[in-house]
Formats: structure tokens, sequence, C-alpha cells
């Protein structure tokens, strides 16, 4: 009860981060004005990511010991679970997360909390690069950039936290997720497969998903 409570609370405080992050974006602009007025029901408006946030901590605590690795999981599964509803929204991954996020993630990994130092480094520089390659490549033969920056630095935090034995099947999953949803989108809402989509919830996704399957 006391985890769900925290969790609760911190999904709270992510709710006010998460407007803050919105603010002036074409998502929240399109929100009717009794949405996103101060007079709406404020439960309303934040239950559902306070929710997720507190389930989440009630499974980092089933799945970690106490200490400074569940401490560390319930961080980078709120980062997470906050840059994906962000980047769903606005198609960016601000640099105010995904920075700090990586350092955790080395501070973190020095005892060796999750991955040894030496994989958390080679992760976060793997990270990057290998998205960076591939947008480098993508431009050359389309002219034009089929990932943002942003997507690079979270690889790269993600892969200072899980290192990067974790990184090809963490994109594998990733890629996986995007195709899928793509394919449900084109056999529902006539979408094709050229279609833009934003690739940081996925990246979100498998990063969490792999901190409770490869971790602990």
């Amino acid at each position: 009860m006391l985890l769900l409570l925290l969790g609760l609370t911190v999904g709270l405080a992510l709710h006010l981060v998460l407007l803050h992050l919105l603010e002036g974006s074409p998502f929240l602009r399109c929100l009717p004005r009794r949405r996103r007025g101060r007079r709406s029901n404020p439960f309303t408006r934040r239950w559902p990511l306070a929710l997720c946030v507190g389930v989440l901590f009630l499974l980092a605590a089933v799945h970690f010991a106490p200490g400074a690795a569940l401490a560390g999981a319930v961080m980078l599964l709120s980062a997470l679970l906050l840059l994906a509803v962000v980047d769903a929204a606005t198609w960016r991954l601000p640099d105010v997360i995904t920075q700090p996020l990586l350092w955790l993630g080395l501070l973190f990994n020095l005892g060796a909390t999750f991955v040894p130092l030496s994989d958390a480094v080679w992760g976060a520089v793997s990270g990057y690069l290998t998205l960076w390659c591939v947008n480098g490549v993508y431009r050359l033969a389309r002219g034009r950039h089929g990932l943002g920056a942003g997507d690079f630095k979270l690889l790269a935090a993600l892969g200072a936290w899980l290192g990067w034995r974790a990184l090809p099947l963490l994109l594998l999953l990733a890629e996986a997720g995007g195709v899928l949803c793509i394919l449900c989108l084109r056999r529902w809402r006539c979408a094709t497969l050229a279609m833009q989509l934003a690739f940081g919830p996925w990246l979100a996704l498998a990063g969490g998903l792999l901190l409770f399957c490869c971790v602990g």
C-alpha cells in the first residue's frame, strides 16, 4: 500500500511535469478549453498517469530487491513513461529528461547495480551512434531525416542503464512494435507503411520490458 501511494503521488507530480512540457504544443492547444482550463477536475485529468506509475512501482517492488536496484528501476520506469507520453503527443523527446536519465544510468552502474560500468559506458556510446548512423544512411537515401536527435539520446540513456548487450534486442522489440502499430493502423485507419510514427514510445516500452526480463 505504501508503494502504491508513493507511485500515485509520483504520478501526480509527473502529470504536472507533463503539462509543463506540453505547454504550447499543438496537442494541448487542440484540446477543448474545458479540458485544459484550471477549473476542470484535476483527478479526471491526472489519474491515468498516476495509476500507471503506481502499478509500475508495484511491479518493480516485486521484481527488484529493496535498495539501489529498486530506486533506479522506479526512476527509469517513471522517466520512460513520461517520455513515451510526451513523444507520442509532440514528437519530441526533451533533453531535460533524456540527458539526466543518461547520467543517472551511469551513476547507478558505478557499483554495477544493473550492468558493469564498462558495459554502461559502451551502451551509451553505441546507443547514440547506432541510431545516428541509421539516420545518416536514411538521409542520404531519402533526402530527409528518419529519426530525431531525441531518439539517439534516449537509446544512449537506455544503453547506460541496460548495457550494450541489451541494445540489439531492444531495437528489435521497438521496431517490431512500431511495425505492428503501423499494420494495425493500416488495417483500421487506411494508413500506409510509409506513414510517420513516433519511435520514442516504442523505445521506452522495449526498455521497460528488458529492465524486467534481463535485469534483476
